[in-house]
């Protein structure tokens, strides 16, 4: 899926297959409704009932990193809590290696 942006530059959002392409750090909730392939109204609700991860607030700007919603779809789209569990040991574990 390939979505213009104002600049006239493209983003292509693709979450779910091998070949993800996320140019930039972070999205939209437009597009992340359009990479996960629902409507935006049933991110907002995934959003209320803490299905997602946390976004990053940005004034009134919501965004979603994109390594995050990578690593949320990798470990099979867990509730934030547990998704956040899981990036803690993750980060556990990079602290332990070094």
């Amino acid at each position: 899926m390939t979505k213009g942006m104002d600049q006239g530059s493209e983003l292509t959002v693709d979450v779910v297959s091998k070949s993800r392409q996320w140019p930039e750090l972070m999205v939209t909730r437009s597009q992340l409704a359009e990479g996960l392939g629902i409507s935006q109204r049933h991110l907002d609700r995934l959003e209320e009932t803490g299905k997602l991860p946390c976004p990053i607030r940005l004034g009134r700007s919501v965004r979603w990193r994109t390594a995050d919603i990578e690593l949320w779809v990798d470990e099979g789209c867990p509730c934030r809590r547990e998704f956040e569990a899981i990036q803690a040991e993750r980060r556990e574990r990079r602290k332990k290696s070094h």
